[in-house]
């Protein structure tokens, strides 16, 4: 039990027994090591996003989260910064790999902040590039179909502006394939 404590430092999570049995288990089923990462960095993960130097492993991570907690945990600790995060250059790298890498149902949240602020995303520098994913990768046909009318309906905005210009090309590119 102390070599436990010494293992989880960075969070006081794990300082109550039942917690500790629950790290027992995690380390039994699911792997140690990815599971040490995702605890340690748990208060940080918004930080790391917005870091130059954090961003890529956090991506890297994200990447290989593989089962439903591991996901959910990571989309725990970003939920209320999904559109801070979009707006910077190294957090909206963050939320591509989520929306790359998760399924829509689970991040249907992610989606949802896109629509309601598609205009705004749309011409700007970094949001864009949130845009863009989410329109690739949309799963759902009523998501498709609010990101068409939502490309009708301001197409002339984005026409004039030059972010949200990519934002029509490829809603075209992906309605072609």
């Amino acid at each position: 039990s102390t070599q436990a404590k010494t293992l989880f430092p960075y969070t006081t999570l794990f300082r109550s027994k039942s917690c500790m049995e629950l790290s027992s288990l995690m380390k039994k089923f699911y792997g140690l090591k990815q599971y040490i990462n995702l605890i340690q960095i748990e208060s940080s993960i918004v930080k790391i996003a917005f870091s130059k130097i954090g961003t890529y492993p956090l991506q890297a991570i994200i990447e290989q989260t593989t089962d439903n907690f591991e996901k959910n945990f990571i989309i725990f600790s970003i939920k209320n910064h999904i559109l801070q995060l979009s707006e910077d250059c190294f957090g909206t790298h963050v939320i591509e790999k989520i929306i790359t890498c998760y399924d829509q149902s689970s991040i249907q949240f992610i989606y949802d902040m896109v629509i309601y602020n598609f205009l705004y995303l749309a011409n700007h520098m970094n949001g864009l590039c949130v845009v863009k994913k989410a329109i690739i990768h949309a799963s759902n046909q009523e998501t498709i179909d609010i990101f068409k009318n939502l490309i009708i309906n301001n197409f002339m905005k984005l026409v004039q502006n030059p972010y949200g210009n990519y934002a029509i090309q490829v809603a075209f590119d992906v309605n072609n394939n």
